[in-house]
């Protein structure tokens, strides 16, 4: 296994931005030459042809097709890009942005998105949007899940996913004691926020109705 040094692990960021810039125009004009792509992402030939050894090596491959002189992408499967206005592109990325910061459920995919986003926008789009994107910031009470909760919140997300019921214990406000509330059948539907807090929606089998539930308040699933 390869140490990263903190040395490496920089070098190695700088470089995402550009390889997934690459993708992006491989998959919007295929038909570019290598020295064409090489002068769109500022570097030379020798750097360009490194990066696609580095793309394939990673499982995420760029090629150049004979047959059809041009090059593709194969492997995984890439976000294609979409026709953005400069306000759709704005929105997008800031609503990424504070999910990403914000952390609890979807944070890491929304940081992911964040750097896909930006690298399939168009370079003379991003010029647009630049200004704009760092004068809007999004301030609402902080909405992270407790540490200690967010096992529970990924079970729940599971099991929304699957569509499948999780064996709960639940402490409700007016119990008294831990083990007054039973163990009871409930499918979640909904994970929500509000008042500061998290709640889940769902059928709860001993009340035979959809109950919004406190997620703090589960003492098992």
């Amino acid at each position: 296994m390869q140490v990263i040094t903190p040395a490496k692990a920089k070098k190695g960021k700088s470089h995402l931005p550009r390889i997934l810039e690459l993708v992006s125009i491989v998959q919007r004009e295929p038909h570019l030459k290598p020295d064409q792509l090489a002068k769109r992402l500022k570097v030379d030939v020798r750097t360009f042809y490194r990066d696609i050894r580095m793309l394939n090596a990673s499982g995420y491959g760029v090629d150049f097709n004979r047959t059809r002189q041009q090059y593709e992408t194969f492997g995984k499967q890439y976000l294609p890009g979409a026709e953005l206005t400069p306000d759709e592109a704005v929105a997008l990325l800031i609503l990424a942005r504070h999910r990403a910061a914000t952390g609890g459920l979807l944070a890491e995919p929304a940081s992911r998105a964040l750097t896909k986003i930006r690298s399939t926008l168009p370079a003379a789009l991003r010029r647009q949007i630049d200004p704009l994107e760092n004068h809007i910031r999004i301030a609402v009470p902080a909405s992270e899940i407790p540490t200690a909760e967010r096992e529970l919140e990924r079970k729940m997300y599971r099991a929304m996913a699957e569509a499948r019921e999780l064996r709960c214990a639940y402490q409700s406000p007016s119990s008294r004691h831990a083990d007054m509330e039973k163990s009871f059948r409930f499918r979640p539907y909904e994970l929500l926020f509000m008042n500061r807090a998290w709640y889940v929606v769902g059928y709860h089998s001993k009340h035979r109705n959809i109950r919004t539930m406190k997620l703090s308040r589960f003492t098992d699933a």
